[in-house]
C-alpha cells in the first residue's frame, strides 16, 4: 500500500498539488492497488491522514488538499447528475470489472441512456443495482 500512496503523492505534486486540485484516472489507481494487493478505499483513507481529500469525478478521482474548498456539488459532472451518491467500493469495483468486458459502443449507449434519466429514475436504478450485487455476493 505504501508504494501506491507514494506514487499517487508524487503524481499529485507533479501536477501542482497541494495548491491545485488534481484529477487522476481511476483505472490506473485501481490497477496499481490491485497489483500491490491493496484496495482503493484503503489507499484513499491513508491519503486522508496526509490531508489529501478525494472525490469521484466521472472516471477520474479529484484530489484536493483539506485546506482547499471541496469541489462544488452543483458542477455538471456525471456524479453530480447522479446526485453524488456514494457507491460502495466493492459494488463499484465489480461494476468496473463488468464494464471492462463490454463492447465500448454498448457502454457508451448505456451511459447516454442513464444520463437522460431523471434523478429519481437514476436513484431507483442505483437501488436496484445495489440489490442485485448484494444478491450475487450471497
Amino acid at each position: 500500500m505504501e508504494k501506491v500512496v507514494k506514487s499517487i503523492l508524487a503524481a499529485l505534486e507533479t501536477n501542482g498539488f497541494p495548491e491545485k486540485k488534481v484529477r487522476l484516472p481511476f483505472q490506473a489507481i485501481f490497477k496499481s492497488c490491485k497489483s500491490h494487493d491493496t484496495t482503493v478505499s484503503t489507499v484513499m483513507k491513508e491519503l486522508e491522514t496526509s490531508e489529501v481529500m478525494h472525490e469521484m469525478d466521472g472516471d477520474r478521482i479529484l484530489f484536493y488538499h483539506r485546506t482547499l474548498s471541496p469541489p462544488s456539488k452543483n458542477k455538471a459532472t456525471e456524479n453530480s447528475q447522479a446526485g453524488n451518491r456514494e457507491i460502495p467500493d466493492d459494488i463499484y469495483t465489480e461494476a468496473m470489472e463488468q464494464i471492462k468486458n463490454m463492447d465500448p459502443k454498448e457502454v457508451e449507449r448505456i451511459k447516454e441512456q442513464v444520463m437522460k434519466m431523471s434523478p429519481e429514475e437514476q436513484a431507483e436504478m442505483m437501488k436496484k443495482a445495489q440489490q442485485m450485487f448484494k444478491k450475487d455476493k450471497k
